[in-house]
């Protein structure tokens, strides 16, 4: 039996739920870091496969993690249109160019400086997911996305990986699944 949550709404949201369930399959398999980018990449995935069963249970993700909560806490189809801190004028990244370092002023307001960014710089990641799955022309489905960031996550990542290691595992992911057939957008989707 699992518990966890005190009953708030976090702990009755199936892409929260679903996202912290990913965490143990994580654990479990690359057992990423918890700090800097492979601690964001814990969190990207968590967010993938949070959105990846609401897609499969409702019929279609709406790429907001923490539906059904009165504040969404990430926009992965979108991610630089959220605040990170309400008022602050900084927005979760979509690229790589736009990631927050250590030492950045954002960071310092954050509680642990956030592990190096791990809940922000995650939308990096997740949002090429969301390109590659239904966001870009030539985008492949969430489900043809979900099948080999599982299998980059469970078999091709070490505990201290990083984004270009993912960019990586999906692509030899999506080889061994599919051939070859996966287009350069879809390679260049990683924006790493």
């Amino acid at each position: 039996m699992m518990y966890f949550g005190d009953g708030q709404p976090f702990a009755g949201a199936l892409d929260v739920v679903a996202h912290e369930l990913t965490h143990g399959i994580t654990s479990y398999t690359a057992n990423l870091v918890y700090q800097d980018q492979s601690g964001a990449l814990n969190e990207a995935f968590s967010d993938i496969f949070g959105e990846a069963v609401e897609a499969r249970t409702t019929g279609k993700a709406d790429w907001k993690m923490g539906t059904n909560l009165s504040d969404t806490i990430r926009l992965i189809s979108n991610p630089s249109s959220l605040e990170i801190i309400s008022g602050s004028g900084r927005y979760y990244p979509s690229k790589m160019s736009r990631f927050y370092a250590r030492g950045d002023s954002l960071l310092s307001k954050l509680e642990n400086q956030d592990y190096g960014g791990v809940h922000i710089n995650t939308t990096i990641v997740s949002h090429a997911f969301y390109l590659l799955a239904e966001g870009m022309s030539g985008a492949i489905g969430i489900q043809d996305a979900e099948n080999f960031n599982f299998g980059a996550l469970t078999y091709h990542l070490v505990s201290n990986s990083q984004f270009i290691d993912a960019r990586l595992a999906c692509i030899t992911s999506a080889e061994e699944l599919f051939g070859k057939r996966l287009e350069s957008g879809g390679k260049n989707s990683f924006g790493i």
